[in-house]
């Protein structure tokens, strides 16, 4: 649910700052029937864009098949997941082991971020969201928003 609210929250959010220009990311969230999210690049664009919208890896798009996604009309969502340092990320070279909270048990070569450092959330908030929001995506989903399930002291 968590994850929902903040999907929708950025999308229109982005909406509403994009409303006076014809672009897929002011669309109503109410007239997406299809969606899909593909987190590797191995799906035509042309197959992509049969979806009202779709959640992208974007470490695996170009700004110009992101530009080509919303030509079609077709919804661009970046993936971004906010509290693990993945090690296989661009900007890993950014984080700093104090960031670390415990490994992924689940995946390999990432780690648990502590939310609540303030230089983590500068590379997010500084960084990352602006820059992927500059390539052309009309929204960010965040992953792992519901960390604080599994981490209550970040509550605070």
């Amino acid at each position: 649910m968590t994850r929902v609210f903040a999907l929708v929250f950025f999308l229109q959010t982005v909406s509403f700052a994009q409303s006076q220009q014809k672009s897929p990311c002011s669309k109503p969230l109410g007239n997406v029937n299809r969606f899909a999210a593909v987190y590797y690049n191995e799906t035509s664009l042309e197959a992509l864009g049969k979806f009202g919208m779709v959640v992208l890896d974007p470490a695996n798009y170009s700004d110009e098949e992101v530009a080509h996604l919303k030509s079609i009309g077709c919804i661009p969502i970046a993936y971004l997941n906010i509290a693990e340092v993945e090690t296989y990320r661009s900007y890993f070279s950014l984080a700093d082991t104090n960031f670390f909270v415990s490994p992924d048990p689940h995946w390999r070569n990432r780690y648990y971020a502590d939310v609540c450092n303030s230089a983590w959330q500068s590379i997010i908030l500084r960084d990352r969201v602006p820059e992927l929001l500059s390539r052309g995506y009309c929204g960010l989903f965040l992953d792992l928003s519901d960390i604080l399930q599994e981490y209550p002291h970040m509550r605070e």
